[in-house]
């Protein structure tokens, strides 16, 4: 300083001051110090830990402090020193040497500015920059920049190390039947799960949604992942409590290693996601290695989520309609709506492969409203052009029944487009019905008050069960293809189908048998007093306009309109 009162105004300006001797014992310290340090004058005095404290400082860093003070020069520096309580704090330190005329110091005066409040935000901004803040875990940025640490330091050892790629299978679902917030607390238990499977120098982050990703920086051999893999995936099995829900969560992950699949990190990642759908396409809540087969395979599956995701604004989704016969004397009496998808050059997709596929990504909801709208209006339009008092029965797929406004929506269509009482059944599985039963119920009691009828698809595959039919307000059962394939030759199917017919007998429900090919068939299930048929025998799924042709040449003998019958008259 120039003179005393520039000394005294640095004093007066500054927050926190102390002065020490040449050994860094506190000679002076003013209030704000004492403040700060939660200390008191007297328990300052003739102290040297408190100006910068040691406890939270390395050796390096005071040497390299005392050097530059013991020359006579200035030393600036930020510092996270320890009060008396044990609580931390921050300070922006500026020591100043004070030298004899021979240059050595003979103290020292440090000035300090509080900038603790800053340095929470700054650690703030941080973890915001690098951590997910749902779960705490690190997000994309951090794992990426360990992952390129990783490849730097174990391309110099020539050592392994392991990236893994997990996906929770179905979450959307419970994401959507539970809510936002069921979801996220979810994802913070999946968290603290996959967190307590892996070793401390592991990395587990959240990249997004409900897709997870893990470093494994050491590993010694490709047995070492296996056992972290199968940790993690037992971790998952155990039921989450959720929203006062029991829920059994699956995930599915893929591994790529280093160097042998990939030596950069976003091979590596490409990688590992290629295995991980592989993992779901084996059956969900499993672990796949990486291995070149798979990733011609995982892009084709990736190609075809986007397609799929274009299809209805490209109009490549049609229906397919096929007849449903009056076994008792061979009349149509309706028809079902089957979709088809025309994947541009690639031909015509099986439901079987873009189904589970919509159901998976929620495509299926905009898809399902689809299918409901067009087939609606496809029989009102066979209504209007003389084909009367035919039914139209409509797949509906879990995800899609599941929403919670899909009976008012559902309301909603048929009004606009002028749907009357019986016109429409809804075929349901099984497995779709056990779920949440009440709820269940409730659905389908509100679908009966419009008027809509309900089927049970599929029916004997699943939980067929007396006691579940009793509940469920449904009309029709309908006898799977695989019971139907091997009649009347194989006992076991017709015992099978006979058991079904009694069952539907006695809860006065209807009967309606999927895949009948051949005239035995179509004679064995009429004598045992099916209701209706389904088949290649009467009819292959066509298009609505071969369809309507098909109507054309079926009424054709008779200019009235066809009159619903009772389906129940075939019944003994």
């Amino acid at each position: 300083f120039k003179d005393l009162k520039d000394f005294k105004y640095a004093l007066d300006q500054a927050a926190i001051v102390a002065i020490t001797d040449p050994e860094g014992n506190i000679r002076y310290a003013n209030e704000r110090f004492c403040e700060i340090s939660k200390c008191s004058l007297e328990e300052l005095m003739g102290t040297q830990d408190r100006v910068v404290s040691d406890e939270t400082h390395s050796k390096m860093f005071l040497m390299e402090m005392w050097r530059t003070l013991v020359k006579g020069q200035v030393w600036k520096g930020q510092s996270e020193n320890r009060a008396k309580d044990g609580s931390s704090y921050w300070v922006d330190t500026t020591i100043v040497p004070f030298l004899t005329e021979e240059g050595k110091p003979y103290q020292y005066l440090s000035i300090q500015t509080d900038i603790t409040q800053r340095k929470e935000i700054e650690e703030e901004i941080r973890k915001l920059a690098h951590y997910d803040e749902l779960t705490g875990l690190p997000n994309r940025t951090l794992f990426n920049d360990r992952l390129h640490q990783a490849i730097k330091q174990r391309s110099w050892e020539k050592r392994t190390f392991a990236v893994m790629f997990l996906d929770l299978d179905r979450f959307k679902i419970i994401n959507d039947s539970l809510g936002h917030s069921a979801g996220d607390q979810l994802l913070r238990d999946v968290a603290e799960r996959l967190t307590g499977s892996l070793r401390p120098e592991d990395t587990v982050a959240r990249m997004g949604g409900d897709e997870f990703t893990v470093l494994l920086p050491v590993i010694s051999r490709a047995d070492d992942v296996f056992l972290v893999a199968q940790k993690m995936v037992t971790a998952l099995k155990e039921p989450f409590v959720v929203a006062g829900k029991e829920l059994v969560v699956t995930g599915s992950i893929g591994i790529s290693l280093y160097p042998d699949h990939g030596e950069d990190a976003e091979t590596l990642m490409k990688n590992a996601d290629a295995a991980m759908y592989r993992a779901k396409k084996n059956g969900r809540g499993k672990f796949t290695f990486y291995s070149p087969g798979i990733q011609t395979k995982g892009h084709a599956d990736l190609e075809m989520e986007s397609d799929l995701s274009h299809a209805l604004e490209r109009k490549e989704l049609l229906l397919h309609y096929q007849p449903l016969v009056d076994m008792k004397d061979g009349k149509v009496i309706g028809m079902e709506a089957l979709i088809r998808w025309q994947r541009g050059e690639n031909g015509m997709v099986s439901p079987a492969d873009f189904i589970p596929l919509a159901e998976d990504t929620g495509l299926i909801l905009p898809i399902g409203d689809w299918v409901l709208r067009t087939a609606m209006s496809q029989l009102k339009l066979w209504r209007e052009i003389g084909f009367s008092g035919l039914k139209l029965s409509v797949n509906v797929a879990a995800p899609q029944f599941q929403e919670p406004d899909f009976v008012g929506r559902l309301g909603q269509m048929m009004q606009e487009i002028g749907i009357g009482q019986n016109e429409l059944k809804l075929e349901l599985t099984e497995s779709l019905l056990m779920k949440k039963q009440d709820v269940v119920i409730s659905r389908l009691r509100e679908l009966k008050a419009r008027g809509v009828q309900l089927a049970i698809d599929d029916f004997g595959t699943g939980y067929s069960s007396l006691s579940y039919l009793k509940r469920f307000p449904v009309d029709t059962l309908k006898i799977d293809r695989s019971f139907v394939q091997n009649l009347p030759g194989d006992q076991d199917d017709a015992a099978i189908a006979e058991m079904i017919m009694t069952l539907a007998y006695h809860l006065r429900l209807n009967v309606v048998a999927e895949g009948v090919e051949t005239k035995e068939q179509l004679l064995f299930l009429k004598g045992l007093g099916c209701d209706v048929g389904q088949g290649y025998l009467f009819g292959r799924p066509v298009p609505a306009e071969d369809f309507t042709n098909f109507l054309k040449e079926t009424f054709q003998s008779s200019k009235a309109s066809l009159q619903t019958r009772s389906l129940r008259s075939a019944i003994p």
